[in-house]
Order: structure tokens, then C-alpha cells, then sequence
């Protein structure tokens, strides 16, 4: 996207405002669905689930408020501010509840950075689940990872970080066939609205030359009456001048 703005700065810059939105609807997605389980886990486990369902809801919370008060400032840093609420969410998730099932949820993260970010931003979220991971692998016993989930955590984010690419690559040559097509079809309006000004100028002067017709015509059909009334008052003055020149020629 940095690559193209230079070319295309309208690109860019529907590129940006369509990112934007993806990352606002992933953070009220994430808001909606943390509320529904906030509310399942406090009124079904209250003794169990509050304390710990309280903390993680105030850090998620915390972090979108913050991602989406940010977006329009720093874009970059409300990413950022966000994938770290994420991140610590789950972290205290697992460390929490003490199930180590939990620390799937890191896959999510190398998707969301590559799909938000771009692909810098998918390899440092890899990192940090390879970091994270190697972290829960030397942890207490109660919720050491084991080994198999540890491998399957860093494989299916390094899958859905690729995945979160391929989306990213597709929807970014989508909107540029788009731009392409709306770039395309202006220059053809633009094109057609000229012809529709020649055509208009054109029957403009047809409208002006008919109307001159109309004045010639009519001078032509005045002229050819005068013609004809000076012609049939030369045969009334020559019937009149050889009437009167018979009679006296006659005696």
C-alpha cells in the first residue's frame, strides 16, 4: 500500500479509508462478542469466572477504546494498542482459568496483524506467539503447554498469518481492478460529456443556421412576389401602351 500510494494516491487512499473500516468492525465484533461471553460466564459461573472474566473484559475493553479512539489520529498505533490488549487478554486468560487450550487464541493474532497491518506486522505477531509459547512451555506445571499444543499453536498462526495475506493480496487487487473499472468508466463519461457538448454546440449552430434559412427564405419568397408584381405590371404597361398606340395607328 506505501509502494502504491506513490502512484496512486486515490487508491491509497480508498485502500486506507476501506482498512480502516475492516479494523473498526473487527474491534466492535471483538466487543460484541466479549460482552455475550462476559455475560454467559458471569451469571452461569459467577464463584469461579467473575474476578478473572472482570479483568480480561477491562483489558479488551481498555484496548478498544483506545484502537478506535487512536484510528483516526495514528492509525498505527491504534493497531498496535489493540493486538497488545489482545494479546495480554489472552495471556492472562490462560494464566487465570490455568487452561492451556486457551493459548489457541494466539493464532487469531498473526491473522489480524498481517490483515491490519501487513505482513511486517504478521511476522512480529509470530514472534510474539513463538515468544509467548516458549514462555507457557517453561510455565508452572498446573498450566505448563505441552509440547504438541505448543507446535500446533505456532504452525496454525504461521497458517493463518499466510492466510491473512492471501486475503489482504486478493482484496487489494479487487480494489485495484475496482479503481481500475471507476477509472476507466470516468474518462468514458468524461469523453461522452464533451461529445454531448460538441453535439450540443453543434445543434445550437443547426438551429442558428435554420433559422437564417428562414430569414433568407423568407427575403427570397418577399423578392420573388415583388418580382412577380413588377412583372405583371410591365405586361399591364405594355397592354396599356400598345391599346393606346393601336387606336391612333388603326385611324
Amino acid at each position: 500500500l506505501a509502494v502504491r500510494s506513490k502512484a496512486d494516491h486515490e487508491f491509497a487512499t480508498w485502500a486506507t479509508e476501506l482498512f480502516d473500516s475492516t479494523l473498526r468492525t473487527l474491534i466492535l465484533a471483538t466487543g460484541g462478542g466479549l460482552l455475550l461471553w462476559h455475560l454467559v460466564a458471569t451469571t452461569n459461573w459467577p464463584t469461579t469466572t467473575g474476578p478473572a472474566v472482570f479483568a480480561i473484559s477491562a483489558i479488551i475493553a481498555l484496548a478498544s477504546a483506545s484502537a478506535l479512539w487512536l484510528l483516526p489520529r495514528q492509525r498505527l498505533l491504534a493497531q498496535c494498542t489493540w493486538l497488545l490488549g489482545l494479546t495480554a487478554a489472552i495471556t492472562l486468560a490462560v494464566t487465570l482459568f490455568r487452561f492451556p487450550e486457551l493459548a489457541f487464541f494466539y493464532v487469531l493474532l498473526p491473522t489480524i496483524a498481517m490483515v491490519t497491518i501487513g505482513w511486517p506486522g504478521g511476522i512480529i505477531a509470530e514472534g510474539v506467539v513463538g515468544a509467548l509459547v516458549w514462555w507457557l512451555l517453561s510455565g508452572p506445571s498446573t498450566f505448563r503447554l505441552s509440547g504438541p499444543y505448543a507446535l500446533a499453536i505456532i504452525v496454525g498462526g504461521a497458517f493463518t498469518g499466510l492466510l491473512g495475506w492471501a486475503i489482504t493480496h486478493v482484496l487489494l487487487e479487487m480494489m485495484q481492478w475496482s479503481v481500475s473499472n471507476y477509472e476507466q468508466t470516468r474518462q468514458q463519461l468524461e469523453f461522452a460529456r464533451d461529445r454531448q457538448m460538441e453535439l450540443k454546440q453543434i445543434q445550437e449552430d443547426l438551429t442558428q443556421a435554420n433559422r437564417e434559412l428562414a430569414r433568407l427564405s423568407e427575403r427570397l419568397k418577399a423578392a420573388h412576389q415583388a418580382a412577380e408584381e413588377a412583372r405583371q405590371a410591365k405586361e399591364q404597361f405594355v397592354a396599356n401602351v400598345s391599346h393606346e398606340l393601336r387606336t391612333p395607328l388603326n385611324m
